[in-house]
């Protein structure tokens, strides 16, 4: 017989201990879902705490949508930042960019000849004082602007000259056409390299036939094609495509032989009268490139078709489409110097106006600049005769370029079709020209004159009748400074030109301080 337990009643034998649980957790039911309700509604906190969070991040970062240095910053990555230092600023183009070192900076220091004393110095008794900082003739365009300005890859090249003999040329650190050109010629080959206009031209020195004159690049490079002296003559001369090209992306500075635009803010620049009498003043403010100006002129408010302005090989070429009783003129307003720097200088012909070249080419300078920036009083015809006793005329009446008188000169040649022995080049200094006999005879003297009422010969001191083998202009003083010339670039170094005064005094006595503020 079993025994009765303690959680069992005596006589109903029912689990008195599990209905009292039982009882007890029915009546804490309601206790337990507060606990859960807690439960869940910390949970709920705790979330809409999170929640809180990220909104506040978000908030901060929507903040910033509302400023555009958010859009225009940009991040550097400098993969040599031993070699340059490389920042972003507004107007930074992203991209990824490469760069070449051409040579490390290495310490210089140039010491003047010396003076009497801190402050003054006799300069002489009389005479002119010129303050200049080049006047080089030979001004080299930067690969970069070749080719409608897409530049040139860079690479190495295999020259062969006609003997066969071939020499790699490595142009990988080329900044100017110069620098290909003095690359050639350091060859080691039978070839000479220059430019004329805007080509490359090489001209075969060996005197032998064993094989073509050619230019090639080497590997998958395309240097010698964007040169455009990738070409294989059976010929003494290759002569290269033309590569450079005035665009409308051309800036001012890179016009005129860098002496760039003089404008006065707020006013007009140029006046342009047309036939029917409509006139528009132009005001060239906020342009800096041969676009912006055709723009301003095509979309003037009193234009409207009348003028068109185009650029046409290198020049720019206005068209007047009215009729009547006026004429197609252009001047400049409030001493700016927009029409001279645009090239619109000559007279208008059946309504038209042709512009001048506006860039010498490839390594050249423009004939109008020369003599401080006088030019040429009148361009016409010359005659030549080596020492041979050969004679040439040549007829300069259109050229524009130093390139074109020297490249007139070099190519020469009888009314019988024999090439005259004379060679045109710059002059050791690089600030004129030289004409020389290769003939080695003797004749006939060098004679160099005018024709007519040309003042070519006289105006470039090339005039000359004598038993010489040479002519040297001395120096032609292109003009490279004009009153627009900023002072911050001025000093030798390009840097800005310090902040002060000067006194000059002349021969006379007379006294005036000049300021630089």
């Amino acid at each position: 017989m079993s025994g009765i337990k303690a959680s069992t009643g005596l006589i109903s034998g029912l689990d008195i201990g599990g209905i009292v649980d039982a009882l007890i957790n029915a009546e804490r039911g309601p206790a337990r879902r507060l606990e859960t309700k807690l439960t869940n509604t910390q949970s709920v906190i705790a979330g809409l705490g999170a929640l809180q969070a990220q909104l506040l991040t978000l908030s901060t970062n929507v903040q910033s949508l509302s400023n555009r240095r958010t859009f225009t910053s940009l991040a550097v990555q400098n993969s040599a930042p031993d070699q340059l230092t490389v920042t972003s600023k507004t107007g930074s183009i992203a991209g990824n960019y490469q760069f070449q070192s051409v040579r490390l900076v290495s310490s210089q220091r140039s010491l003047s000849r010396g003076f009497a004393n801190a402050d003054t110095q006799q300069i002489g008794t009389a005479g002119q004082l010129t303050i200049t900082r080049e006047g080089f003739l030979s001004r080299p365009a930067k690969l970069e602007v070749l080719n409608s300005a897409q530049g040139v890859r860079r690479g190495s090249i295999r020259v062969t000259d006609r003997s066969g003999a071939s020499a790699d040329v490595d142009l990988t650190n080329a900044v100017t056409v110069q620098d290909v050109v003095t690359a050639i010629n350091g060859s080691g080959l039978g070839v000479t390299a220059k430019t004329v206009q805007g080509r490359i031209v090489l001209n075969d020195t060996t005197g032998q036939s064993a094989a073509n004159l050619s230019v090639a690049d080497l590997g998958s490079g395309h240097t010698a094609a964007d040169l455009g002296i990738r070409q294989s003559v059976a010929a003494t001369t290759l002569t290269g495509d033309d590569v450079f090209q005035v665009t409308s992306d051309f800036t001012y500075a890179l016009l005129n032989d860098g002496n760039t635009l003089r404008n006065i803010s707020g006013e007009p620049d140029l006046q342009i009268s047309l036939a029917d009498g409509t006139t528009l003043d132009v005001d060239l403010d906020g342009t800096a490139t041969v676009g912006d100006a055709l723009g301003k002129i095509n979309n003037h408010e009193a234009n409207g078709g009348k003028l068109v302005a185009e650029l046409q090989n290198g020049r720019l070429v206005l068209t007047d489409t009215t009729s009547g009783g006026g004429t197609l003129n252009v001047s400049n307003l409030n001493n700016s110097n927009a029409k001279d720097v645009l090239g619109l200088a000559p007279d208008a012909v059946a309504g038209v106006i042709t512009g001048q070249q506006l860039a010498a080419g490839a390594n050249s300078a423009l004939l109008r600049n020369l003599r401080g920036g006088q030019g040429i009083d009148q361009l016409g015809s010359i005659s030549l005769t080596d020492r041979t006793g050969a004679t040439a005329t040549i007829d300069l009446s259109s050229a524009e370029s130093l390139d074109d008188v020297l490249e007139a000169i070099n190519t020469a040649k009888t009314v019988g079709d024999v090439s005259l022995q004379l060679s045109a080049r710059l002059n050791a200094q690089g600030n004129g020209i030289e004409v020389v006999d290769t003939s080695g005879a003797t004749a006939s003297n060098l004679i160099i004159a005018d024709v007519g009422g040309s003042t070519v010969t006289a105006d470039l001191g090339l005039t000359v009748d004598s038993a010489v083998t040479s002519i040297d202009s001395g120096a032609l003083r292109l003009r490279i400074v004009n009153e627009s010339t900023s002072l911050s670039s001025y000093s030798p170094r390009g840097t800005a030109v310090s902040q002060g005064s000067f006194r000059i005094t002349d021969s006379a006595g007379n006294q005036a301080v000049i300021s630089v503020v």
